[in-house]
């Protein structure tokens, strides 16, 4: 998602859908698109963004993160730039949450975030529902100015009447960022095998320290 935001899907899928490949000039109506070059956002240090740095390593991207776990040694460590929520939504063409949801990050992010981003930015929430201010995001949303692509809501299953459904700068999945299908087997051999570790004294893979979610981020 990060890399079809940063191309323009999202905005030029909408054009060319409507106007069916009528317009010969058609990508010069979004020349500031293409993930070289691009500013991604990263709002949290989880082991998924960390994961993602690792991903957009080959694409030549700027990325910018913010979080009380990083400092400068360990942002020049994964090559990636610390930075306040401000800075990121200012100045991110895509902009990707991945706090933990905790009564420290509850509506973490609200109008005034979503306010500054840049015109044709995307917003992609794979984390929790609950850290965004879920109407300040829509009234945002709703004035057609940046995308975002939600796969978790607040609450956790959206509601029948919710605009999110139906704006056409939105892509709504349904948590599919999760675990699903064959994949919760996976989860079951993991619990058994952390079960497993700990019994024998050994490293468990799916620790989680409680000093990780200090904080905000």
């Amino acid at each position: 998602m990060i890399i079809l935001a940063a191309k323009g899907i999202f905005a030029s899928r909408r054009r060319y859908v409507e106007n069916r490949g009528k317009e010969e000039t058609f990508w010069e109506n979004f020349p500031d698109v293409g993930l070289y070059g691009a500013t991604i956002g990263l709002i949290g240090l989880s082991r998924i963004s960390r994961r993602v740095i690792e991903m957009l390593a080959p694409f030549h991207v700027d990325i910018k993160v913010f979080s009380h776990h990083l400092d400068e040694a360990r942002a020049r460590e994964l090559g990636v730039t610390t930075a306040s929520i401000d800075e990121i939504m200012r100045t991110c063409d895509v902009v990707s949450l991945h706090s933990a949801s905790t009564p420290q990050t509850y509506h973490m992010l609200g109008a005034e975030d979503f306010a500054k981003m840049k015109d044709g930015a995307t917003f992609i929430n794979t984390a929790r529902g609950a850290i965004c201010d879920q109407d300040a995001l829509i009234a945002e949303l709703q004035r057609d100015r940046i995308c975002a692509v939600i796969d978790v809501t607040d609450p956790e299953v959206n509601v029948p009447d919710s605009p999110l459904w139906t704006l056409p700068n939105v892509i709504l999945t349904p948590h599919a960022a999760g675990s699903m299908g064959r994949e919760l087997h996976r989860l079951g051999d993991g619990a058994i095998d952390d079960l497993a570790n700990y019994i024998a004294d050994t490293p468990v893979a799916g620790e989680f320290p409680v000093g990780q979610y200090a904080g905000r981020a």
